[in-house]
């Protein structure tokens, strides 16, 4: 109801009435997919220039379960993470289906989060936590793809002197590394920005 004449305060006045809410403890009041906590009801009074009027207010709690999020938004994500982070165990010598690998995960991650998550949540001045979890995901790419670029030089410069057992070393090196990398820029990006 608009805040119009003559449904001024000394006309209308809303009440809430507990008991016939019509809400409480019943069970076709969902939303699929979500959550639905007690809804609050309450009234106040709302002043205008050209009058007083009463405004009821129902505030409806909802929320997405943990699992649910986890399994639409975190999932794919990790996956698409881990198919990067498993190019350490893929010998140096496949250097080119590593790059491939990491290159079109990349892709894959860049595509999920512009077009799924983006799509999924409304646009917002600020990160979200789907933000700054692709952020530590971008992250690990970057990493991985360090390594490999890494492992290109010192082929091209060292050559012969760049041995298997030195490959492996900075391999192992980088799947130590890496997840610190990763989960530091999302820890830096949940609590800084």
């Amino acid at each position: 109801m608009k805040s119009v004449i003559p449904n001024t305060l000394d006309a209308l006045v809303f009440v809430v009435d507990e008991k016939y809410s019509g809400i409480r403890d019943e069970t076709f009041v969902t939303v699929p997919g979500w959550n639905m906590g007690e809804p609050t009801f309450f009234t106040s009074n709302q002043t205008y220039p050209w009058g007083e009027f009463s405004r009821f207010t129902a505030v409806y709690h909802v929320e997405s379960s943990p699992f649910s999020v986890f399994l639409k938004y975190l999932s794919p994500a990790i996956m698409i993470a881990a198919f990067a982070f498993s190019t350490f165990w893929i010998p140096v010598r496949y250097s080119s289906e590593r790059l491939a690998i990491v290159s079109a995960t990349l892709v894959s991650a860049i595509f999920f989060h512009s077009s799924f998550l983006s799509a999924q949540i409304p646009p917002v001045s600020y990160l979200t936590l789907a933000d700054k979890v692709m952020m530590g995901t971008y992250a690990m790419f970057g990493m991985c793809l360090l390594t490999d670029l890494l492992h290109k030089k010192n082929q091209h410069t060292l050559k012969e002197k760049y041995t298997e057992i030195e490959e492996k070393i900075l391999d192992t090196k980088f799947r130590i590394v890496t997840p610190i990398i990763s989960i530091g820029v999302f820890i830096a990006a949940y609590f800084l920005l």
